[in-house]
């Protein structure tokens, strides 16, 4: 799990940015959507069950299942789910078809792939889907003086 909790969260800021031009808006939301993409694809190739592993290379990193890699998956396919059946039903096989080909391979990115990016970016910019923000560790309170 640490490759998703190190990754990093680049110009992602927590408000929306004033863009200068439609270009750097969809550049924006499409590497925001494929990373979001990717971390689903990580977390689902990760193993629910380890054994032990001597080698000292792999020791240090978590290649299971966590709490909170559960939760990004569940979360996301919910977010996907709820963005694609809010849409007619005519053109669901579509965007699912779309959804499928951007977690296997983000690199082709065709009409119906472009729809997808942008009905998803306003909700996994709202819900925090971002791996770097939703693998953050939060940090206690701090006490009153």
């Amino acid at each position: 799990m640490s490759s998703l909790e190190t990754a990093p969260v680049d110009s992602v800021d927590t408000e929306r940015k004033g863009w200068s031009s439609a270009k750097e808006r969809w550049a924006e939301q499409r590497r925001l959507v494929c990373l979001v993409a990717t971390a689903y694809r990580s977390v689902c190739d990760l193993e629910p069950v380890v054994a032990f592993n001597p080698d000292p290379e792999t020791r240090g990193r978590s290649n299971r299942w966590s709490p909170d890699s559960c939760h990004y998956k569940v979360d996301v396919e919910n977010t996907v789910r709820r963005v694609i059946l809010s849409k007619p039903e005519v053109e669901r096989p579509e965007l699912w078809a779309a959804w499928s080909n951007l977690v296997t391979d983000g690199s082709k990115i065709g009409v119906a792939e472009q729809r997808l990016i942008r009905l998803l970016y306003g909700v996994v910019y709202t819900k925090k889907l971002h791996p770097g923000i939703y693998f953050r560790p939060s940090r206690p309170a701090r006490k009153a003086r």
